[in-house]
């Protein structure tokens, strides 16, 4: 019994020999060839461990990229920020709310601007310049309403308009075809821009 026993182990030995030869039992060479390697299958354990690594790899790839990029978004907004305050510094290009400037025009009828400009139609013009306090960065949108109006003739034609704008001011301009001046006509003006 003995023997038959020595004859099957000797049996067995030979039969794992062969079976591991041939590839039907594997064993790993990164488990050391111990049982682990054989118990996990040696090439299912080398696969987990490539993807692994493969995904340790992709882990430390998006992590740089994504650092770069909110790098990158910092020194946008690092910018932008900077910009901003040189524009609304005083001297840097004006304030980005803008500024309003308003005021208002009166003419009356003794006033010496008045001026027949077209003879055969009776066309008469006021022109007034009207200058900022300080200047506008460049030339503002200028805003104007009739807030007054005194005419003696029932038929009224009437032209109320700003000319000549700058970063420095405009000039308001009435035109009537009145047969006599009018006695009093007053606008109100708003002017805004940078």
């Amino acid at each position: 019994m003995i023997r038959l026993f020595g004859v099957s182990l000797a049996v067995v030995v030979i039969l794992v020999f062969v079976l591991v030869s041939r590839g039907a039992l594997p064993v790993s060479e990164t488990a050391g060839g111990s049982w682990r390697g054989w118990w996990m299958g040696g090439e299912r354990l080398e696969r987990l461990q490539a993807e692994f690594v493969k995904l340790e790899q992709d882990h430390q790839r998006l992590s740089q990229e994504t650092a770069k990029r909110i790098a990158a978004l910092e020194e946008r907004i690092e910018s932008q920020q900077s910009r901003l305050s040189q524009l609304d510094a005083p001297g840097g290009g004006g304030s980005i709310r803008g500024r309003l400037e308003s005021g208002s025009v009166t003419a009356k009828q003794e006033d010496k601007e008045w001026k027949l400009a077209n003879l055969f139609n009776r066309a008469r013009e006021f022109r007034q310049r009207v200058e900022f306090p300080r200047p506008f960065a460049k030339p503002p949108k200028v805003i104007m309403g009739m807030v007054g109006m005194d005419f003696n003739q029932e038929k009224i034609q009437f032209v109320a308009s700003a000319e000549e704008i700058d970063a420095k001011g405009f000039t308001v301009l009435f035109v009537t075809r009145a047969e006599e001046r009018p006695r009093e006509v007053r606008v109100e003006w708003l002017a805004f821009g940078q």
